[in-house]
């Protein structure tokens, strides 16, 4: 089950390289205004967190402990390199926005669903 969850996040990461992409391939499909002698540069890339990140009992078995969420940092890292070493953009800035529908007030309070 872990070997063919594993597979299926790897081919979502493909179809995200893959978007992004085309998209840089062609920039002027997206923005009318664009200009190919002018060029494009990559200001940033922006990723949304989500709440299953949060509930997921396989990658997180520990989540509801102290420390449980330790992994995130790593896995997160490898994430943030595959896409610069993707994109060939090694300084590429990387903004990552958390969201969490609430999450766990029972644990940390009602103040977390504000974070």
């Amino acid at each position: 089950m872990k070997a063919e969850r594993n597979a299926k996040v790897g081919r979502y990461f493909q179809m995200m390289m893959e978007h992004v992409r085309s998209i840089l391939a062609d920039p002027g499909k997206i923005h009318p205004d664009y200009n190919a002698k002018d060029g494009y540069e990559l200001g940033g890339f922006v990723w949304f967190q989500g709440w299953n990140d949060m509930v997921d009992r396989e990658t997180y078995p520990d989540r509801g402990n102290k420390g449980g969420y330790d992994k995130y940092s790593e896995v997160m890292a490898h994430f943030i390199r595959d896409v610069r070493s993707g994109l060939n953009s090694p300084n590429l800035p990387f903004v990552i926005g958390v969201m969490g529908a609430g999450g766990p007030t029972d644990l940390y309070g009602a103040e977390a669903a504000t974070l």
